[in-house]
């Protein structure tokens, strides 16, 4: 991986974000989108879930959300039907991800705002598909959770919209197969760095939660992504993210970096941080540990690779 410092960082005019031609911030503050509730060109989407229950998001929706937020229901919309082969999460497939798209009123001129309840997870996810179809957007930093606690508008009103229509982009962003990972654990290669986001504990496989089998991808480096995160529940401004990174990774950040996690949510948290500390990444092994696993006869291992 090249190392890319990227000099179109966030800029603000009176709190309004400033947009280039070439580039969208992929984080929105609180301050920033509250000035914009009324912009008709704006569209939140809420994509607050949760792994273990798959209602928990549109209970919270219909609870309360913000101004003109429309609901997407992660498990259906985001992720595909998980097979005998794939993780807990698979890429849904770009037809339906579209058509779901275009059912919630969204087109190529709308300014996408995502957010969830604060972890940043399940909207980074959904950040990352809507690049690998050509669509950018912005994650609200801190989520429902810091926007609610600074007592900024809420509502239990379900917005009205107009299905649109459009067709994906071509993209940049890369998705790792499990046989490419699996190559690369057979084969080591210097060039490349595989990251896990999940919590240590799973990694170290001290901690057997959501997946049957304990430890990680042998030649996987730990990297929380909860540690990416400050006091606050925002993630950590950027010179602080790049700090982090260069003290996690070294030299490995000369490397290409492949973000993996328990089944590809996790792993677009740490994306979504590379990128607000001016760091590019390789790619999302969207499959992750949980695919991994699939096949017994592929090495897992519990310690710690440094």
């Amino acid at each position: 991986m090249t190392v890319c410092f990227d000099k179109t960082r966030p800029t603000y005019d009176n709190g309004i974000i400033v947009f280039s031609e070439k580039t969208m911030p992929s984080l929105v503050t609180p301050e920033a989108l509250s000035s914009q509730l009324a912009s008709p060109d704006w569209v939140l989407l809420d994509v607050r879930a949760s792994l273990t229950d798959p209602d928990a998001g549109h209970r919270a929706y219909e609870v309360s959300h913000l101004p003109g937020a429309r609901f997407v229901d992660f498990d259906q919309v985001v992720c595909g039907h998980p097979t005998e082969t794939s993780g807990r999460h698979p890429l849904p497939k770009t037809a339906d991800f579209l058509s779901a798209l275009k059912q919630l009123g969204i087109s190529r001129n709308s300014r996408l705002v995502l957010y969830d309840d604060g972890t940043l997870s399940f909207a980074a996810r959904l950040w990352f598909q809507l690049a690998l179809v050509g669509l950018p957007s912005q994650v609200l930093d801190g989520g429902f959770s810091y926007w609610k606690k600074q007592g900024l508008p809420l509502t239990d009103a379900v917005p009205q919209w107009q299905p649109t229509d459009m067709t994906a982009s071509p993209t940049k962003e890369r998705v790792w197969t499990t046989d490419e990972i699996l190559k690369l654990v057979e084969q080591p290669d210097p060039r490349f760095t595989l990251i896990d986001a999940r919590p240590r504990e799973r990694y170290l496989g001290h901690v057997v939660t959501l997946d049957p089998v304990a430890g990680h991808i042998p030649g996987a480096l730990s990297l929380p992504g909860g540690d990416l995160f400050g006091t606050d529940g925002q993630l950590l401004a950027p010179k602080e993210l790049r700090a982090y990174f260069e003290k996690r990774l070294g030299d490995r950040l000369a490397c290409s970096v492949i973000l993996s996690c328990g089944s590809g949510v996790r792993a677009c948290t740490v994306k979504l941080a590379m990128e607000q500390a001016g760091l590019t990444s390789e790619g999302v092994y969207v499959d992750s540990f949980s695919g991994w696993i699939r096949d017994p006869r592929r090495p897992v291992t519990c310690e710690e690779f440094l």
